[in-house]
């Protein structure tokens, strides 16, 4: 038996899609879709040091909180149980049997409550935000915050290299540093936390579903 997800998708944008079902950490890449975030009910330790928090992450927690909010409502109307994952995006999914099936009925209507949902609920802004000057300053944004808490970070790539980066596949993110399976693993809550202190922004995003969510 195991868990069989399915995703929103947000029409644009991409994420990484983190596991850790297994002992080491794997990566998967799902496209089109978009991720950031997480609902504003946990706390959210302070930057330390002369780190100023910019005022777009306070925007980003808001529409995320009112887009995770309107989602759930949404796929409750359909008796779907949504899964908020760490990074903000919501997604359901279901016990399968030993072929990776779910009981008949489940997925047609996971599919038919997810093609609702995501045309009725508008995503945040900055999750399908174009891949611009402006986007790459966001995620030095980003950067600057995590090395506020702590984080040690290798240079971002330059603003033209990034822009290539996303025109083709996953720009740079700096939160890939932290959840590479060759880095020492975070602790979920400490990922969560992370993330809501420093949230995500634009194309590239990093989510990862709790070993929580697989019961």
């Amino acid at each position: 038996m195991g868990r069989n997800w399915q995703w929103c998708d947000l029409r644009q944008g991409s994420l990484q899609l983190i596991s850790r079902l297994r002992a080491s950490v794997g990566a998967l890449i799902l496209t089109p879709a978009a991720a950031l975030g997480l609902s504003g009910c946990s706390d959210s330790a302070q930057p330390v040091g002369t780190y100023v928090e910019p005022g777009w992450m306070a925007q980003v927690r808001q529409d995320v909180e009112r887009y995770q909010s309107e989602m759930l409502a949404c796929l409750d109307e359909f008796g779907v149980t949504g899964i908020v994952a760490i990074g903000g995006r919501v997604g359901g999914g279901g016990i399968t049997d030993d072929k990776g099936n779910l009981p008949p009925g489940v997925s047609e209507l996971q599919e038919k409550a997810f093609a609702v949902c995501n045309a009725r609920v508008e995503p945040p802004s900055a999750w399908v935000a174009p891949a611009d000057a402006a986007a790459y300053a966001r995620m030095l944004d980003v950067r600057a915050c995590l090395i506020a808490q702590g984080r040690e970070l290798p240079e971002a790539p330059s603003e033209e290299a990034w822009i290539e980066q996303a025109a083709t596949g996953l720009p740079w993110n700096p939160y890939q540093v932290l959840v590479d399976p060759e880095a020492p693993s975070i602790p979920d809550a400490e990922l969560a936390a992370l993330m809501q202190t420093c949230p995500q922004s634009g194309q590239g995003q990093v989510v990862h579903v709790p070993e929580s969510a697989f019961g």
